[in-house]
């Protein structure tokens, strides 16, 4: 019961269409299924890494976010805004982007994104987890196969409309991709200026 729980909590962190989906949707369409899946699987690792955070430093979590909160949104937003000017600039081939990359590449961009962690430390607080370790584990284990499973489907949504869009249909996918992660760069650099007020 409690790894279907976190099943269900990780897909839902997972779901909501933002700069991590964007891409992930974008290199799909661009390079292929793998490329897109691996780039879901880094965020999904980088999930469950902040859920074993919280699962088992919970008191440490408050320190952590208060230090580190500014740093990791100005790093994540520069990083969205290369990831932009790379997705409106280049061709992007199939062969362009080596698996690794993808999964690395998102697992940063995720790990740099403090909201991730508050919102675990709100779900595992809820639920009276924190602390417990085998009990957290399975919840964080569960967490992880939540976020996969929407990876997986958005990554085999992406595949099977690729096959539908013809060049100059992905060339504009890859412009407006660009610019919605631009946008979500310059939200994240916004948010970190309030906090410098």
């Amino acid at each position: 019961m409690v790894l279907f729980s976190g099943l269900l909590v990780g897909f839902a962190i997972a779901m909501p269409v933002g700069a991590i989906g964007t891409l992930c949707f974008t290199r799909t369409l661009s390079q292929g299924f793998w490329v897109g899946f691996l780039s879901g699987l880094g965020a999904a690792t980088a999930d469950a890494l902040y859920g074993a955070l919280v699962a088992y430093g919970g008191s440490l979590l408050g320190s952590f976010v208060s230090q580190w909160e500014l740093p990791l949104k100005v790093v994540g937003s520069l990083f969205l805004v290369y990831l932009a000017a790379t997705t409106w600039s280049s061709p992007l081939p199939r062969e362009n982007l080596r698996l690794q990359g993808a999964y690395f590449s998102t697992l940063l961009l995720t790990l740099s994104n403090p909201s991730t962690l508050l919102s675990f430390a709100a779900v595992l607080t809820a639920q009276g987890l924190t602390g417990k370790s085998s009990t957290a584990l399975l919840f964080v284990l569960g967490c992880f196969l939540g976020s996969a499973l929407w990876w997986l489907i958005l990554a085999t949504l992406g595949h099977l409309l690729s096959h539908r869009m013809k060049p100059a249909h992905l060339h504009i996918t890859r412009k407006i991709s660009g610019v919605m992660l631009l946008g979500f760069a310059a939200v994240g650099l916004s948010s970190a200026a309030g906090l410098l007020s």
